[in-house]
């Protein structure tokens, strides 16, 4: 049987961008699944690697729920 994790849907959200004394800071993508963070960082590469992660179990999170 599947832990709650497993069936728990991804997204990805983004920090907080931050700027102060001409130093700029934040704006990571952090994959969020179920209690879980896992940080990407700040490159926009990473935003899209995040996203297609997420796609990806999201899309087999739905093949399991309909196996079910």
């Amino acid at each position: 049987m599947p832990t709650k994790e497993l069936i728990e849907k991804a997204e990805v959200r983004f920090m907080p961008i931050h700027s102060g004394d001409g130093y700029g800071y934040g704006g990571g993508s952090v994959l969020c699944i179920g209690r879980f963070a896992i940080p990407f960082g700040e490159h926009p590469d990473a935003a899209n690697l995040a996203l297609e992660i997420a796609r990806r179990w999201n899309s087999a999170s739905a093949l399991g729920e309909q196996s079910e």
